[in-house]
């Protein structure tokens, strides 16, 4: 039982995929990318898999935790979350107004901590295999920002905020941009995801 955030395309996409695949039930979440996450929903759908979308913007924190009580609903419970949401803005760094930060800040910092807030009763039922992974990318020396590298130092805090039983929290800080190498990545780290009945 898996949630997948940012599974409309990509990386994101491709993770969901391979959880369908290895047989996992899949919570697609999606902010814009309707379409990609629809079409994956159905191919999951047709290869025998349990999966479905949701949607959600995580700039704000109300859908957040309507997106986690639904997903979870869905599921019926959960084992895993991959923070793989993002966003992009092409622009120079001295360009950037306030407002703009506090978008990118809220996708890749406070929306992670929050729906992690609001799915942990699930995830200790299950605290034996249960894990959060976020997936980030190197710090790249850019005049333009074009995404905020800060969930390889998040993914720490929020390990240490929670139960000091609960230990499963890592980020994945991939060397290149491909789905199939992410997916392999956590499904070494989590080999025993709860099959879909």
């Amino acid at each position: 039982m898996v949630l997948v955030t940012g599974a409309g395309t990509g990386i994101g996409r491709g993770i969901a995929m391979g959880f369908a695949k290895a047989g996992a039930a899949v919570a697609l979440h999606y902010s814009s990318s309707s379409k990609g996450a629809e079409d994956a929903v159905v191919e999951i759908l047709k290869h025998g898999g349990r999966a479905a979308a949701f949607k959600a913007d995580f700039a704000k924190l109300k859908p957040i935790r309507e997106m986690a009580r639904e997903a979870v609903a869905f599921l019926g419970g959960l084992d895993v979350v991959v923070n793989n949401a993002g966003i992009t803005m092409n622009m120079r760094f001295e360009k950037v107004m306030p407002e703009q930060f506090n978008v990118l800040y809220s996708v890749y910092v406070r929306a992670p901590f929050f729906l992690a807030q609001a799915v942990l009763p699930e995830l200790e039922k299950f605290m034996v295999r249960s894990s959060i992974f976020h997936l980030s990318t190197p710090m790249r020396a850019t005049s333009n920002i074009r995404s905020m590298p800060v969930r390889s130092e998040q993914s720490s805090p929020l390990r240490d905020s929670l139960p000091s039983n609960w230990r499963r929290v890592a980020c994945v800080l991939p060397a290149s941009h491909r789905a199939q190498c992410q997916w392999k990545t956590i499904s070494r780290r989590c080999p025993e995801v709860t099959p879909s009945k």
